[in-house]
């Protein structure tokens, strides 16, 4: 069958409806396709995919924006693992596109006679509590918000003080110690606040050096003022790091109690998206569903070969 198939040059066709689909699962599931002799089979795609057609003509493309391959982060909640903030959104991004499907279905598809898909739209649950939680707690920009808890709040306030109490030190020395300073500004080396300190001072200032100009005529030294201030500021953020990591704990745990629903939404998600790709193929070269017998009958009618210019080939 393989030699046949590449003779027929089905696989070419195969990679131009793929680019049909928008997940690469979906294209997937199109480039593992193969010819059958089930009528059963022929008949239900042909249905899902004809039905898919005329909506699709009616009604335009359902909105898969956000739909993306979750196999791996499924099977790591599966495994008890907590996620990142990427993963989460990426959840997130599933469930808004499972809502927006869903909606799509409601208001456009439901009264309209739907019949071979209208299974895949109902088992589509949006999950909408999951999607407010994450949204609570997590910006589009990937960011955790203070307020995504009491605690974290508490947290980043005590590193904004920290930060302008250093602030104010270092521009102190600015002033108090500018004889020494090659030019009057505050720079960072290894993520410490330094001074560029001249070369004839840099056993006199009190501080810790991290870094030297390629001239060696100034020093980059973190004065020993600003040290114990620094210090606690890392003290602090490892503090902000640990309860953002409880914030993600606490997000994974509410999807993991949901995660048969969300996998179900995906399942779903990925076959709409391989139907739909055939069918804006089947539309992009004015196909239509055939009749399907079991008489070994084959009756083409204005056949053109899919990969030739519709314009120019002669039926």
């Amino acid at each position: 069958m393989a030699y046949a198939i590449k003779t027929l040059e089905f696989d070419k066709i195969l990679n131009i409806v793929s680019q049909f689909a928008h997940s690469s699962k979906a294209k997937q599931l199109i480039f593992d396709l193969l010819p059958t002799n089930s009528t059963l089979k022929i008949e239900n795609s042909l249905d899902e995919t004809d039905e898919a057609r005329r909506f699709l003509v009616a009604y335009g493309e359902l909105p898969f924006d956000g739909l993306d391959d979750l196999d791996e982060i499924i099977k790591r909640v599966l495994l008890e693992a907590n996620l990142s903030l990427i993963e989460i959104s990426k959840v997130r991004d599933l469930l808004v596109c499972s809502k927006n499907i869903n909606n799509f279905y409601k208001n456009n598809l439901k009264d309209k006679g739907i019949e071979f898909l209208t299974n895949y739209f109902k088992e589509i649950d949006s999950l909408n509590h999951i999607i407010r939680s994450i949204d609570e707690a997590i910006s589009n920009d990937l960011e955790v918000y203070d307020t995504a808890s009491d605690e974290l709040f508490t947290i980043r306030k005590k590193i904004k003080l920290l930060q302008q109490e250093l602030r104010n030190k270092m521009n102190e020395l600015l002033q108090t110690k500018a004889k020494m300073l090659n030019e009057s500004l505050i720079v960072m080396r290894n993520g410490r606040m330094c001074l560029p300190i001249k070369a004839e001072y840099k056993n006199v200032f009190k501080g810790i050096i991290h870094d030297e100009s390629a001239s060696k005529t100034t020093f980059y030294i973190e004065p020993y003022s600003a040290i114990e201030i620094s210090n606690k500021i890392v003290l602090v953020q490892e503090e902000e790091k640990q309860e953002i990591a409880k914030i993600l704990a606490i997000l994974t745990e509410k999807i993991r109690k949901n995660i048969e629903t969300i996998k179900n939404n995906y399942d779903n998600l990925i076959t709409l998206d391989f139907i739909y790709a055939k069918a804006k193929y089947a539309n992009d070269i004015d196909a239509y569903k055939p009749i399907i017998n079991e008489q070994g009958i084959i009756e083409i009618k204005k056949g053109r070969h899919p990969l030739l210019n519709k314009e120019t080939c002669v039926p």
